[in-house]
């Protein structure tokens, strides 16, 4: 039957390394060096498992002014993926890519989807928009950029080429519904 080894006298020493970016295989070492303990890797990985010690940053996922910021970047000022994550690292959140996409997804802030309902519906709410502002002269001589900027201030997520795509499809000054 293996022995079960006490770490908690250690568990401070341990956590501590640990967070410092020490591996497990180093802590046993160090473990051994310095308090003559045979201890192997897995079971300072396990043991830190059981004391709920990670390296994860989890506070990103759920903190709300990070949500409302990357809302705020991606619908207002339109960035793109890199972008957002210069402006909110420069800010002092502590994200990974990684984290902001599934965020971003997770808030329903995506350009680009392979569902056909959610792309039409997608695609009917920028036509309606276009429609209306091409009446009121607003687009007139937008370029890509300058109307994917546009429309994505006004809160309509659609990718660029998609919505450009449209924006030439309607007739310039038409006043047809």
């Amino acid at each position: 039957m293996p022995r079960s080894i006490d770490l908690e006298p250690y568990k401070a020493e341990i956590i501590s390394l640990f967070q410092n970016n020490t591996t497990s295989a180093d802590i046993a070492s160090h473990l051994q060096r310095s308090h003559r303990l045979q201890v192997r890797e897995r079971t300072i990985k396990a043991r830190l498992r059981s004391w709920g010690v990670s390296k994860r940053n989890r506070t990103a996922t759920s903190n709300p002014q990070l949500h409302t910021r990357i809302s705020e970047l991606f619908l207002n000022q339109g960035l793109e993926e890199r972008e957002l994550l210069q402006v909110l690292q420069s800010e002092g959140f502590q994200i990974s890519s990684r984290t902001l996409r599934r965020i971003r997804t997770q808030l329903g802030l995506v350009r680009r989807t392979d569902d056909p309902v959610q792309r039409q519906m997608q695609e009917d709410e920028a036509l309606k928009y276009l429609r209306e502002e091409s009446k009121k002269g607003t687009l007139k001589g937008y370029g890509r950029g300058l109307l994917t900027s546009h429309i994505r201030g006004q809160g309509i997520i659609i990718a660029r080429d998609r919505l450009f795509n449209l924006y030439r499809t309607i007739p310039r000054g038409s006043t047809s519904p």
